[in-house]
């Protein structure tokens, strides 16, 4: 059940995925496939974020473009924009360090990893750091004392009182950095159960300079799609290149048995379905038969199929829909780790995929 949204990539877009990631001998012919149905002058917000990648596979391959000068462009801009990023963001790295408040750099900063950190090959905003929500109020007050503001604009104390309770993340700003401060891993289930996990996890490593934690592997093939595949109004394909990029450099440091345990347990099948559907159609054999086999096997409920239609079509949501993300939300926030034998209300039946 495919609810088609902006989160999925369009045909033209799936060309030019095959090019990035397909196999090196298919990949002149789907360059030139993809090449004659667009305009780099006019091509969409989510394809130019990607541009850099092509230039990089155009270089890997000794593949030529009439204009590779602008793809070239787009690499060097990147690169520019991620290190003025980086600069005044990490700020905020190094105060929670300083602080001796655990942090863990999740997200696109996460995923520079895998691009053999290489800053102008993966378009940033900004960056995402993970705290405990225990630390969550110091973590608060430690950004503001570091000169960053919430944005938009709120008291700190309101973060701290209010939003902490409710809410997953909150931006903060300061001369032209950016952070997304997160005391929840997953917006779809900001939960005690999923963020005992990930820090359970967690790995010490290097990024961007800084020696800190980041996630797991496993959790962050996990947190890329879960975030990723969800409908907004320009559609983003960073997450199946970021997708892409874990399952082809570390795909020995999967756990698919947690990863699938993670994912029926918190009742997130059919994103995961179509997000790994969709990448086994660009990577074959790096997402295993058996984990497509397991999800497409799994019973979902009728909360589930709406759930996954109101992150999908948003446009189209109902009393229905937003009865069971209440419902869901309630299930997450309770101290179940396992939500598989939980009851559905009595108005929403149960279902098969």
């Amino acid at each position: 059940m495919k609810a088609r949204g902006l989160c999925w990539p369009n045909p033209e877009q799936i060309l030019m995925l095959e090019f990035l990631f397909g196999p090196n001998e298919q990949a002149p012919e789907s360059f030139r496939r993809w090449r004659a149905g667009v305009d780099l002058q006019t091509l969409d917000e989510a394809s130019v974020q990607l541009l850099p990648l092509v230039y990089q596979r155009l270089l890997g391959l000794e593949l030529h473009d009439p204009e590779m000068s602008r793809l070239r462009g787009t690499y060097r801009r990147t690169w520019l924009q991620n290190q003025l990023l980086l600069q005044k963001s990490l700020l905020a790295l190094d105060a929670l360090i300083s602080a001796d408040i655990p942090v863990m750099a999740v997200k696109g900063l996460a995923a520079l990893r895998f691009y053999d950190h290489e800053v102008g090959l993966r378009s940033m905003m900004d960056i995402d750091l993970f705290v405990p929500i225990t630390a969550g109020e110091r973590a608060v007050d430690t950004l503001v004392g570091a000169g960053f503001r919430p944005s938009p604009w709120c008291h700190p104390d309101f973060i701290k009182r209010q939003l902490l309770r409710r809410d997953y993340s909150w931006a903060f700003v300061r001369d032209g950095g950016e952070v997304d401060l997160h005391w929840h891993a997953l917006h779809r289930d900001p939960s005690h159960a999923v963020d005992s996990a990930i820090w359970q996890h967690a790995e010490l490593d290097s990024i961007a300079g800084r020696r800190c934690l980041l996630p797991s592997v496993t959790d962050q093939l996990l947190w890329t799609c879960i975030h990723g595949a969800v409908w907004n109004s320009i559609g983003v394909m960073t997450w199946v290149a970021d997708a892409a990029a874990i399952l082809r450099r570390a795909p020995e440091q999967i756990d698919w048995e947690r990863w699938l345990e993670l994912t029926f347990t918190r009742r997130l099948t059919l994103t995961l379905l179509d997000a790994m559907s969709l990448l086994r159609q660009l990577l074959g054999p790096s997402v295993p038969e058996h984990v497509l086999q397991r999800l497409e096997a799994q019973p979902v409920t009728r909360s589930e199929e709406l759930e996954y239609e109101a992150f999908h079509r948003p446009s189209q949501l109902t009393l229905e829909h937003q009865s069971a993300l209440e419902y869901l939300s309630w299930c997450r926030n309770s101290q179940l780790r396992d939500l598989r034998g939980v009851k559905e209300p009595h108005d929403l039946g149960r279902v098969s995929p």
